[in-house]
């Protein structure tokens, strides 16, 4: 089964997106509302994937995706967001990681 690690700074869907995920079976390892914290977990439980959402933190979860996939070449990423056009936070298809 694969392990998840949920990041996100919003308490509310960090909750929420993990309850969903176990109801369905989902092998939720971690949740993380910081950046230092996800790293912690990201080193120590080995996720095969991440769910970040896109507007995590200052630096943003797409930087953020690609330091973890750097860190793990085959890392799953899974990015989140309530924004239904990536183009208004500044974003192409290009600056998304690709798996």
């Amino acid at each position: 089964m694969q392990k998840v690690l949920l990041i996100t700074d919003d308490a509310f869907e960090l909750s929420t997106l993990a309850a969903a995920m176990r109801l369905h079976g989902v092998n939720i390892i971690g949740e993380s509302n910081s950046q230092e914290h996800a790293l912690s977990i990201f080193r120590t439980m080995h996720p095969d994937v991440v769910v970040i959402d896109v507007q995590f933190a200052s630096k943003g979860g797409v930087p953020f995706a690609h330091e973890l996939r750097k860190l793990n070449p085959k890392l799953g990423i899974v990015l989140t967001t309530a924004c239904p056009d990536l183009r208004l936070l500044g974003l192409t298809e290009g600056d998304i990681p690709l798996g």
